[in-house]
């Protein structure tokens, strides 16, 4: 009885499944211990192969999509300053001051309630910075301060807006994208966050332009309803990208209706 039992035990123990090996029988378990025939053989290196291209191909990806980013959320910038002989060690008081207002409107619109929230972009931000492009362009005392005549070649509109931009990318995009840099494949979302970043580099020239040496009047109001006006259609649309072309089209059109006016930058 006893040898019957152990038998049994044995037989029963061989067929359960082990689960180190995802379910195989030990029987199945001392067939793959037997040597692979020549098909599993190719099989496995086809599955190997399989995996190798697929990573490269992740990875080829992922360098392209960084360069894309890189590409329109930081050469644009680039070329301005360069192209206009930007002297950003001249403009920390304006680096400083556009920090901290893009900071505070920031914070206040992310204290509002959800619901709320949409409107405080649609409203809150564009007018803060339509009234910080109109004081820094047009006011001779914030001219002086904030040292625009000698940051360069006397463009203001692109001073600011440069300036503007670039503490944008570097306090709410660059971060995100540096952190995802390391990721493998296509990031949709920093590549459609280079793109707004282009577009609102496009937008804050053109609105930068049309402001200066203007009073407060039409063209303040066209250039805070282009503003907000994108930011709607971004809402209505589901989609960032959607609002910053809107914009850019929008300003580029008031273009066309009230050219630039032309500053003296030595006067002041």
């Amino acid at each position: 009885m006893r040898l019957l039992r152990v038998s049994s035990d044995l037989t029963s123990a061989a067929a359960a499944p082990c689960p180190a090996f995802h379910g195989l029988s030990c029987e199945g378990y001392h067939t793959c211990l037997s040597p692979p025939s020549p098909i599993s053989r190719s099989i496995f290196i086809r599955r190997i192969t399989l995996s190798t291209n697929t990573k490269n191909q992740r990875r080829t990806m992922a360098v392209i999509s960084n360069f894309n980013v890189y590409g329109l959320m930081i050469v644009p910038l680039v070329l301005v300053v360069r192209g206009h002989r930007i002297k950003l060690s001249k403009l920390i008081p304006l680096i400083f001051l556009s920090a901290c207002v893009q900071l505070i409107v920031s914070v206040l619109v992310s204290a509002l309630p959800a619901p709320l929230r949409p409107l405080g972009e649609a409203a809150v931000a564009p007018l803060v910075q339509v009234t910080f492009f109109a004081f820094a362009l047009n006011d001779p005392r914030a001219r002086k301060v904030l040292r625009l005549a000698e940051s360069g070649d006397g463009d203001a509109p692109a001073a600011v807006a440069a300036v503007w931009c670039a503490t944008q990318t570097v306090l709410f995009r660059w971060f995100a994208w540096y952190h995802g840099m390391a990721n493998l494949g296509f990031e949709q979302a920093h590549l459609l966050s280079g793109a707004c970043a282009f577009l609102s580099l496009v937008s804050a020239l053109s609105a930068a332009r049309r402001l200066q040496g203007r009073a407060l009047g039409p063209v303040h109001g066209l250039v805070l309803v282009a503003y907000a006006g994108g930011v709607v259609a971004g809402h209505l649309a589901a989609l960032e990208l959607f609002g910053a072309a809107v914009t850019a089209a929008l300003l580029l059109l008031a273009a066309g209706v009230f050219p630039r006016i032309e500053h003296d930058a030595k006067r002041n």
